[in-house]
């Protein structure tokens, strides 16, 4: 019941973004035309607060002349009034997959920034956690990486990670990395080449040094609803340190073991 809410405030919000496309200077009809369709927000992921007031959500723009899209994350009252929409997150960066934390208090997302800690200059998706009481936001992960999906557990004290394996370390200088074809269907339309790596769930504690690999084998895993839960705890979900595992690719008689993390993250 609650999704269902929260998709149709999402439908509410773009009619009348669509209806002053369509009607034009002094409300007259008339077609489409690109810098409508370019000028049109899309409103997307929206999460329902645990205490039901509030909603989070992202806020898709396209700059036709910079060729590139951003999202940002907005919170609202859902029952309207109180100073309307708030930002959450400022242009230039964008943001997605906004969740809350059980407790209600945080509002984390996934985006790549800069954290400060050394060997950041090309940052990847990391989750980080914004307090609904004010102030910067900041990481929870430091994954190599990057991080491709997560959620909260139920009691807020865990965080189970989508995380990709790595290829190893290429040392050849003369020659790039060679694509080793292996299956049947090697490319897909709008992905290229495909090769070997799986996704794997993580479960990582925010205040532990460790995360801990959810399964083994060769499958990638999509599903990640529900992590372990522990003993309830209200702490802030800053991370002390960032989460160090080992992702264990089995095949055959073969094992691979890549590191994916083991400094702590920036304050």
């Amino acid at each position: 019941m609650r999704q269902l809410r929260g998709w149709l405030l999402a439908v509410g919000m773009l009619v009348p973004v669509a209806a002053a496309a369509q009607g034009g200077q002094g409300g007259a009809p008339r077609l489409l035309t690109v810098d409508d369709l370019f000028a049109l927000k899309e409103v997307g992921d929206p999460q329902i607060s645990p205490d039901g007031r509030w909603v989070a959500y992202t806020v898709t723009t396209t700059d036709l002349k910079a060729e590139k899209s951003e999202s940002r994350l907005w919170m609202a009252p859902l029952a309207g009034g109180e100073g309307g929409a708030v930002p959450l997150t400022v242009p230039g960066s964008s943001a997605s997959a906004p969740r809350w934390s059980p407790d209600g208090r945080y509002v984390s997302f996934l985006a790549a920034r800069k954290t400060g800690a050394p060997g950041d200059s090309e940052p990847k998706t990391q989750v980080w956690a914004l307090d609904r009481r004010g102030g910067e936001a900041r990481p929870l992960t430091h994954v190599p990486q990057g991080v491709e999906a997560y959620e909260w557990s139920p009691d807020g004290s865990k965080l189970v990670l989508v995380i990709r394996d790595t290829f190893p370390t290429w040392t050849s200088s003369k020659a790039a990395r060679p694509w080793v074809i292996t299956r049947l269907q090697f490319k897909r339309d709008e992905v290229g080449y495909l090769d070997t790596l799986r996704t794997h769930l993580y479960v990582f504690t925010p205040r532990a040094t460790r995360s801990r690999r959810s399964h083994r084998g060769t499958t990638t895993t999509r599903s990640r609803r529900g992590a372990p839960t522990a003993s309830r705890s209200r702490s802030p979900p800053t991370a002390a340190t960032t989460p160090t595992a080992t992702s264990t690719r089995t095949s055959g008689s073969s094992r691979r073991t890549t590191p994916i993390g083991a400094r702590p993250c920036a304050r």
